[in-house]
């Protein structure tokens, strides 16, 4: 008798991912969620109280503190969606997210001289999600 292959049997030998790439991955859409909910909590902070962030004087890129919290407020939230598409495994996430990261790097330049060592590890950390997200299969 001849052997049936059942039709959920796909006989073609699958090539496996690289472990790296789908930790990173992981590791990327996490930390976009992470930021991305720091972003919001920000973001409700400075549309809340006025007195979030420190004055620092002769500043070029300052903003009022209602339009801040708002910036914030919607960053977070496309930061979060795309970190949720890149867990999701969407098809969309890979392209968004590699955007939103690059925003968030801008967003984190724009607050070092607010606070420095929350800016320079978000600019770290972004730049590492974008590596991720890049060099992943």
């Amino acid at each position: 008798m001849a052997a049936q292959v059942s039709a959920n049997h796909d006989p073609r030998p699958q090539a496996p991912g690289s472990p790296w790439a789908s930790g990173g991955m992981l590791f990327a859409g996490l930390i976009l969620v992470i930021n991305g909910v720091f972003s919001i909590l920000l973001g409700m902070m400075g549309l809340a109280h006025n007195s979030v962030y420190h004055h620092v004087p002769n500043y070029y890129f300052r903003f009022s503190l209602t339009a801040w919290g708002w910036i914030e407020l919607v960053i977070g939230i496309l930061l979060a969606a795309t970190g949720i598409a890149v867990l999701a495994k969407a098809s969309w996430g890979r392209p968004a997210a590699i955007l939103m990261a690059s925003i968030a790097m801008f967003m984190g330049l724009l607050i070092v001289p607010y606070y420095p060592v929350w800016a320079v590890a978000q600019l770290t950390l972004d730049f590492f999600v974008i590596g991720a997200l890049v060099l992943a299969d």
